[in-house]
């Protein structure tokens, strides 16, 4: 996203860029929105390509990873996901972004900080899966869970976020080592 945006710096940025193709969009399509509508749309569209930017590149590799392991090419064992932790020093990223996003407030600020929120997002989910191993029902566990996800997305992101820092800082005592 930050090289979109220095490559559109000369358009006004990729704000501007965005902007600009949700006008044509809304014109295309017949209707008229307020300033403030589009304003709203652009900075969730931005977010929105970073974020499935980043689920593709982790589903890729996801799959990359399985698909060695299947063959035995794979030069290391596939790690328990819900196991995964982050660096020490990755919560300053995330302070800093969030900093950004105070003070700038624009669309590739929210994608900055939401790209790096992403990795605890993921290690909420993972804690929420390693809960409900062995249990009876984890199926449907699982699924309510996920469906949970998809009603209330605004509220559960936050939350598995916050679980994912729990997950990353204060669940446990010792480190893996760290590669």
């Amino acid at each position: 996203l930050l090289g979109l945006s220095v490559y559109f710096a000369n358009e006004g940025g990729l704000e501007a860029v965005l902007r600009g193709a949700v006008e044509h969009a809304t014109l295309r399509m017949g209707l008229s929105l307020p300033d403030g509508m589009i304003d709203a749309v652009v900075r969730v569209k931005a977010a929105a390509v970073g974020f499935w930017l980043a689920v593709m590149a982790i589903g890729n590799a996801a799959l990359a990873q399985g698909f060695l392991r299947r063959r035995g090419l794979s030069l290391a064992a596939t790690p328990d996901l819900a196991d995964a932790r982050m660096p020490g020093w990755y919560l300053v990223l995330v302070l800093l972004a969030g900093a950004a996003f105070a003070v700038v407030g624009d669309a590739v600020t929210l994608s900055v900080l939401l790209l790096l929120t992403l990795p605890f997002f993921l290690m909420g989910i993972g804690g929420v899966h390693k809960r409900v191993r062995g249990s009876g029902g984890r199926v449907w566990l699982l699924a309510g869970f996920y469906t949970l996800m998809l009603i209330f997305l605004q509220i559960m992101a936050p939350a598995m976020v916050g679980m994912g820092l729990y997950e990353q800082w204060a669940r446990r005592a010792v480190p893996p080592p760290q590669t």
